[in-house]
């Protein structure tokens, strides 16, 4: 399954506060219809360049717009 997701507002490292985080929103389309589906991300930028990311969402709410709660539930069962 397919799925196109890009940011709806980029806010540029170089400005943002040191310890600053904001939540970045993403539009796209799933199972052919629109959706908009909400996640944080934390950037560590050294010297000007990144050196580590970290992103943060709810996994069931992705599982519930993917429509694939029962793939979900089966891999943590298995886990």
């Amino acid at each position: 399954m397919a799925t196109a997701c890009a940011p709806s507002r980029a806010r540029n490292p170089k400005k943002a506060a040191p310890g600053s985080a904001a939540p970045a929103r993403s539009r796209g389309s799933a199972r052919n219809e629109p959706y908009t589906f909400t996640a944080l991300g934390f950037l560590r930028i050294r010297d000007g360049k990144i050196v580590r990311y970290d992103d943060y969402m709810d996994p069931i709410a992705l599982a519930r717009l993917l429509g694939r709660t029962d793939d979900l539930i089966a891999a943590l069962s298995a886990a």
